[in-house]
């Protein structure tokens, strides 16, 4: 037990100085940013409009990400990287990389990843690394414009947004993901996607010029949990009014009949068999009251025990739904 415990303590202690190598090299990078001047063309099409106009006005009160976040982060551009190396030594290297654009009519920038070559034309390129769970769902630019995950639809907005902005009739999209070959995806110049984009910018523009916040969306989980400032927005879920048959109302309304039974039940409960700490009188042990049989099984399960030190780099935090019915009246 004695080598365990040491071989425990040496893995916790090269994790937390994993842990703070990659907290140390995403502080050095500063932030949050000041985006007070622009919208950044990767954020456009973000589904929420609130969000879009903090990002502008309260940039100061972006959330830190979370240390899992920035281990993914960086596991996602070392791959964007190696894409670019090897399409180099494949004869296709990026040119102009990491190019600033900007559109100051629209207020937005960016950096484009690179520019491919092609019949003397620059054409935009965007890398991007893509979970596995969702390769099969990003094979084509119709899917992926279509996908159900908002942080995916945003990908070809913005390589759309470079084409208008470098005055190209098109890009590539390429995409990776862990054990596949790449995948190269041609996008034409999508006018209507580029339309919508700028339509979004100028009411982002205009609420920032009055100070404004634009209103938020109806709450999404996908999208107001990942926020970076649901926690100045609060989001509330206000879920549409549910239609009610008459056997669910006969079953909500006999739920709070049964409610007092019900918490007696558990007080009683509480009361004889307690638990570990305070047990009570058949706390493990048998008997037979008339004809009632009280016994009790055992069952072992499994826990992770850390160190305090270590526990609150390790905590994290969910969305807890917890209904509630209660009488109006």
């Amino acid at each position: 037990m004695e080598l365990k415990q040491r071989l425990t303590n040496v893995a916790h202690e090269m994790q937390t100085s994993l842990d703070a190598l990659i907290q140390g090299e995403a502080d050095k990078k500063g932030g949050p940013y000041d985006h007070s001047k622009a919208n950044w063309a990767s954020e456009i099409r973000h589904p929420c409009r609130r969000m879009l106009t903090y990002a502008r006005l309260n940039w100061k009160d972006r959330k830190i990400k979370p240390i899992s976040s920035l281990y993914r982060f960086q596991e996602g551009n070392l791959k964007e990287d190696f894409v670019v190396e090897r399409m180099a030594k494949a004869g296709y290297r990026l040119k102009l990389q990491q190019l600033p654009l900007k559109w100051p009519k629209y207020q937005i920038t960016g950096k484009v990843d690179g520019t491919i070559a092609v019949d003397r034309m620059d054409l935009p390129a965007e890398v991007k690394s893509v979970s596995p769970w969702f390769w099969d769902t990003t094979r084509t630019i119709q899917q992926i414009k279509e996908h159900p995950k908002f942080w995916i639809r945003k990908i070809p907005s913005q390589l759309n947004l470079y084409e208008l902005m470098h005055n190209q009739p098109g890009g590539f999209l390429i995409l990776a993901t862990f054990g596949q070959p790449f995948r190269i995806l041609p996008m034409l110049l999508d006018y209507e996607m580029g339309e919508q984009d700028l339509k979004t910018c100028e009411a982002v523009n205009a609420a920032v010029a009055r100070g404004e916040l634009l209103p938020p969306i109806k709450y999404e989980n996908d999208v107001c949990g990942m926020c970076d400032f649901d926690h100045i927005c609060m989001p509330i879920n206000t879920a549409e009014l549910a239609d009610v048959s008459e056997a669910q109302a006969r079953d909500a309304m006999r739920l709070l009949e049964i409610e007092p039974i019900s918490r007696e039940y558990e007080h009683l409960w509480k009361k004889l068999f307690g638990n570990k700490a305070i047990p009570g009188p058949f706390y493990r042990r048998n008997a037979i009251i008339e004809d009632i049989e009280v016994s009790f099984t055992e069952t072992v399960q499994s826990y992770i025990d850390l160190p305090d030190t270590f526990k609150p780099r390790f905590t994290k935090k969910r969305l807890i739904v917890k209904p509630k019915i209660t009488r109006m009246t």
